[in-house]
């Protein structure tokens, strides 16, 4: 593996976000100032005073040179809401997301597989029709909808653990094992017409064995990848689930702090995100050379 290059495509993305992120939320009409003050009758100079203050006023160029000479030093600054340093946020929001998305990966890839397989494999016509039938739900049914739905049917007789812990994760992990499921079937139905599996039919093996042996073996690995993806976007805070949820977690956070243009905390959430990203899909491309030899070679 390239260290190199990977250090240096790790570099460029994550100046790349944090940039895309700092402008973006200053093009936007208003500031964190103009909402934190939307309900408190002030006047046009006392705003310019918290604007002068909060050095809100530079020129973009200036505030971007602040900004990086900041992440130099690793401060991410502190909130323009109520002052707080940016870390003490996100700190105690970390855990809860890292828990919620991990498990929820878990669930999406155990289901995924499960599910893919018996949509290309089955012996059984009605096992395959319902495998591909809940791939379609998965796919097709928005995560708002479904999450909204569960809590819905779960109103009563659920105890608070399960309704913001386990439900989230099941609503998660069944939203995200559509495209396992699909990628997965659609990769073993190429595979098991491939030459050397005739071979293997003619030898008398039986398709148990080969779908063990010589097919699982190379569908994992694009499997693998999409749910290195998936881990990464789940790592995000799942915004929707931890909304309707009531979760604390970074994806209720970013979109709070986006809500009032609180700069510091959207820039370092998009950050976070960002090497998470990056750190689970170069952890992804390890483990494809280390299953595939051809790779390393």
């Amino acid at each position: 593996m390239n260290l190199s290059r990977i250090f240096f495509t790790t570099l460029f993305s994550l100046w790349l976000a944090a940039s895309l992120a700092f402008f973006a939320l200053r093009v936007l009409p208003g500031d964190a100032i103009s909402a934190q003050l939307a309900n408190v009758p002030v006047s046009a100079a006392e705003l310019e005073a918290r604007r002068n203050a909060m050095g809100l006023d530079e020129p973009y160029l200036q505030q971007y040179w602040v900004y990086w000479r900041q992440l130099a030093r690793g401060d991410f600054g502190n909130s323009l809401l109520d002052g707080l340093p940016v870390m003490e946020l996100i700190a105690p929001r970390l855990l809860p997301s890292a828990t919620l998305a991990l498990a929820a990966i878990v669930v999406s890839a155990c289901l995924g597989i499960i599910i893919g397989i018996a949509a290309a494999s089955s012996g059984s016509k009605t096992i395959r029709q319902l495998a591909k039938s809940l791939t379609g739900l998965s796919l097709s049914i928005p995560i708002f909808g479904l999450a909204t739905a569960a809590l819905w049917f779960t109103t009563a007789g659920v105890s608070p653990v399960w309704r913001r812990f386990w439900l989230p994760v099941f609503v998660l992990g069944f939203s995200g094992m559509g495209s396992i499921a699909k990628l997965l079937a659609s990769e073993i139905q190429t595979v098991m017409r491939a030459d050397y599996i005739w071979v293997a039919r003619a030898k008398g093996l039986s398709n148990l064995r080969i779908l063990r042996v010589h097919v699982l073996r190379i569908v994992m690995l694009p499997t693998i990848s999409l749910i290195a993806i998936q881990l990464g976007w789940l790592m995000g805070g799942a915004l929707m689930t931890e909304i309707i949820f009531n979760r604390p977690g970074l994806g209720r956070l970013l979109f709070e702090r986006t809500i009032h243009q609180d700069y510091a905390v959207v820039q370092a959430l998009v950050l976070f995100m960002t090497a998470v990203y990056i750190l689970v899909n170069s952890a992804a491309e390890m483990l494809f050379r280390l299953l595939d030899p051809r790779i390393r070679l």
